[in-house]
């Protein structure tokens, strides 16, 4: 993501020919807040109710950042990546 981050701050400065350089368009699901309250041994949880919950909650998560932000699909990125990742 650092790497994204900083061609892209070249783009946007000219310093980059964009006929060789393409802007990339990031986007972000996330469950953090739910993921968080889970322990470490969750990741060897193969029961399939609980496989089945964190499907859920995919899904859930997936349909509300779609109704955020289909419009940036193809547009622009739906986060900032300085401010998520770095």
């Amino acid at each position: 993501m650092r790497a994204i981050d900083f061609i892209t701050r070249l783009i946007d400065k000219g310093a980059l020919d964009p006929a060789s350089y393409r802007r990339m368009l990031i986007h972000s699901i996330d469950a953090e807040a739910e993921m968080a309250q889970l322990g470490v041994s969750s990741k060897f949880n193969a029961d399939w109710s609980f496989l089945r919950e964190v499907f859920a909650l995919g899904r859930e998560r997936a349909d509300a950042w779609l109704t955020a932000n289909f419009d940036a699909l193809g547009q622009r990125s739906s986060i900032d990546i300085a401010d998520t990742f770095l």
